[in-house]
């Protein structure tokens, strides 16, 4: 009867949350590391990956590992006042290629099919501009910045 019960309670559970790929977690888990070997706050997985809206037109989404959303050691690490802080972004067409970008702040623009990611930059990025906005856009091979 007992083991009816278990049953019985396993099954009305709520299911668990996926997660990002392995791909994406594994990089992420990267950061994570960094941070216990400085002995600061270590962030979840889901702090540091943030899935988005579909890029590449394959139906899929796609996931953004961000070293701002680390702790100290990894902001020291990854980030610069100009530039921002690395993003990576992890398309699921290529399962564990990322591109990688400087971005002091970034969204996804969903109103585009495929949608584009919006970032905020500043640097070699800009063409000699302190700052400036980039749409990353899919061309069929790669996530580029409009031009």
């Amino acid at each position: 009867m007992r083991a009816l019960a278990a049953l019985l309670l396993l099954l009305a559970a709520p299911a668990q949350a996926a997660g990002p790929p392995q791909y994406v977690a594994g990089p992420a888990s990267g950061y994570q590391h960094d941070c216990r070997q400085e002995k600061q706050p270590v962030p979840s997985i889901a702090t540091l990956v943030t899935e988005i809206p579909d890029l590449d037109g394959d139906g899929l989404p796609e996931h953004v590992v961000d070293a701002a959303k680390g702790c100290a050691a990894v902001r020291a690490l990854y980030c610069t006042e100009a530039e921002g802080c690395t993003i990576q972004v992890y398309l699921s067409r290529w399962s564990g290629i990322a591109e990688r970008y400087k971005a002091r702040q970034w969204k996804p623009d969903r109103t585009t099919r495929p949608a584009t990611l919006s970032i905020a930059t500043g640097g070699p990025e800009c063409g000699g501009a302190a700052a400036c906005t980039l749409s990353l856009r899919w061309t069929g091979e790669r996530l580029l910045p409009a031009r």
